[in-house]
């Protein structure tokens, strides 16, 4: 889905260059189609990496063996995984922007496992976040993070 993100910007600046060389008046109809697209596809994109986020809120007595908590979490690295795989030539705003609808999807996550008294699994998450997120753009997340690591050895002790 990524990769598909990623190419339809290159079709993007590959269209605007030879309508323009063309002389066709069309160009921003073209563009504002494929950005419409592009927005299409970051959409399915959020909406799959808080499905399985849903099913575990939505859970009735859910306990931290629960497979939307694991399936939730895996399809979060999954999406990790293939916005590794964008290459070199995309653009850094999408790159971040992956970045950070991964870091939202992490935080809903491991702040609802919190909520429902499984320290280990959102400890786990925010952990991740600290030990991949690197870099002085990240900075904000990882303070996010040990707020949390420190929010759950807190309820640790209470318990």
């Amino acid at each position: 889905m990524l990769e598909k993100v990623a190419k339809m910007k290159q079709l993007v600046l590959c269209l605007i260059v030879t309508l323009c060389l063309c002389g066709c008046v069309t160009t921003k109809d073209r563009i504002n189609q494929l950005d419409s697209q592009i927005r299409q596809l970051e959409a399915e994109q959020r909406a799959k990496l808080h499905k399985e986020i849903e099913l575990y809120r939505n859970e009735k007595n859910s306990t931290c063996t629960s497979k939307n908590l694991t399936y939730a979490g895996l399809n979060i690295h999954a999406f990790e995984l293939s916005n590794d795989r964008i290459d070199s030539t995309s653009d850094y705003d999408s790159i971040i922007k992956n970045a950070n609808m991964a870091l939202e999807a992490i935080f809903e996550l491991a702040d609802l496992a919190k909520e429902r008294r499984c320290y280990k699994d959102a400890d786990k998450l925010y952990r991740h976040v600290i030990e991949r997120y690197v870099g002085v753009y990240y900075s904000g997340f990882r303070d996010r993070a040990r707020i949390g690591i420190d929010d759950i050895r807190g309820l640790q002790k209470i318990k």
